[in-house]
């Protein structure tokens, strides 16, 4: 058997970049730039409580990842919709939030909260 057509076998194929039109499944720009927004402000906050509340350090880097995770799967959507940057680098930004975020909420367009709202404490 010819080497080529093992490595072709073991190796998982790559699904191609998705194409542009896969944006309109997604919020617009405004949404992406709000959720973005308050993501920051949220990272913000975590960042001064750490400074600030040494026992809770641990729990706090946690939710600081989360956070900057869901800010990378915002700024994915955000890179993919802005016009000024090529197609192909639009359409790589594209992939990377597929993989983010998984094939099934990205063919729906179900991205993630901004904020992992789950973690605010509640106010009665």
């Amino acid at each position: 058997m010819p080497a080529a057509f093992v490595l072709c076998c073991l190796v998982p194929a790559v699904p191609p970049d998705p194409p542009l039109s896969d944006l309109e499944r997604f919020p617009p720009l405004s949404i992406v730039q709000s959720e973005l927004a308050m993501n920051q402000n949220f990272q913000d906050y975590l960042n001064a409580r750490m400074e600030v509340a040494l026992h809770q350090q641990e729990a706090l880097t946690v939710h600081l990842r989360f956070a900057e995770y869901l800010w990378n799967c915002w700024d994915d959507l955000r890179d993919a919709q802005c016009t000024s940057y090529s197609e192909e680098f639009r359409r790589r930004r594209l992939a990377d939030l597929r993989r983010r975020i998984g094939a099934g909420p990205y063919y729906l367009g179900h991205m993630p909260p901004g904020v992992p709202y789950w973690t605010f404490p509640e106010i009665d």
